[in-house]
């Protein structure tokens, strides 16, 4: 064998190594998550990555499909949780909405009573309705995920609404380009069928929608049934569906 089809076998193995490795770490990795439970968990949002063969250390992937999965995937893959998230829309009303509590933005004098509330157990989180996930964490992940965003993060906004001077419920929000994306919607069991939800929505028309002239995007678990109710009932517009599967390899147990 001369030099020159020795470079060419070694190129093809080197080619090969790579595209091989390539496709060991297509998947990205949650920092978030990775960082609030200490394990290796990664995300997706290509129904191809499900081509993978298992990583070489313990893993949790959680996958945000268009599209579900074939039977024969199912099969292979074996997710551990399953469910449909249902995407919602509301249009800009020129027109104040009634605002039945008060409204306000949120401040650090509010922190603790917030993260209180976070800690309730009226969740319908997916990764608090998947069993394994839960066990991850000792509180709810909005708990975690309100805690991060009280460090200030651009385009994001903190809605409180009160009752009789208290902190009934609140609504953490994103502007990403021309959207604005509700992250978490919650209400004190204390105060749950007294129009805070509704007031939150309102206020956030009358003030946020208004000034950027966005509209207001939101989505929940299809076993959320309360939270269906309540988009409807505000005049969210259902856009998209998507599947939503969680995944862990033999490691994790």
């Amino acid at each position: 064998m001369n030099s020159i089809n020795f470079l060419r076998i070694n190129d093809r193995y080197l080619a090969l190594q790579i595209k091989t490795y390539s496709n060991l770490i297509m998947l990205n990795k949650d920092n978030f998550l990775t960082q609030i439970t200490g394990k290796e968990i990664y995300k997706s949002f290509k129904k191809n990555d499900l081509s993978q063969k298992n990583l070489q250390k313990p893993f949790f992937v959680h996958f945000k499909l268009k599209k579900p999965i074939s039977k024969k995937k199912i099969q292979e893959f074996n997710p551990h949780f399953f469910c449909k998230q249902i995407n919602f829309k509301k249009k800009y009303q020129k027109k104040n909405l009634k605002i039945y509590q008060d409204c306000r933005p949120s401040t650090k004098k509010d922190r603790f009573e917030i993260l209180k509330i976070c800690k309730e157990n009226t969740s319908n989180s997916r990764f608090v309705k998947d069993s394994f996930f839960r066990k991850l964490l000792k509180y709810p992940l909005r708990y975690y995920w309100l805690e991060n965003s009280f460090r200030n993060k651009p385009g994001k906004f903190l809605i409180v609404c009160l009752k009789n001077k208290k902190i009934g419920g609140f609504c953490l929000l994103q502007k990403i380009k021309k959207k604005l994306n509700i992250n978490i919607i919650c209400t004190s069991k204390k105060f749950s069928n007294q129009k805070i939800g509704s007031s939150i929505i309102a206020y956030v028309n009358n003030k946020i929608m208004k000034k950027y002239k966005i509209h207001l995007y939101a989505g929940t678990q299809d076993y959320n049934t309360h939270a269906l109710s309540f988009y409807k009932k505000n005049k969210f517009i259902h856009m998209s569906t998507n599947y939503i599967y969680h995944i862990k390899n033999k490691g994790n147990k």
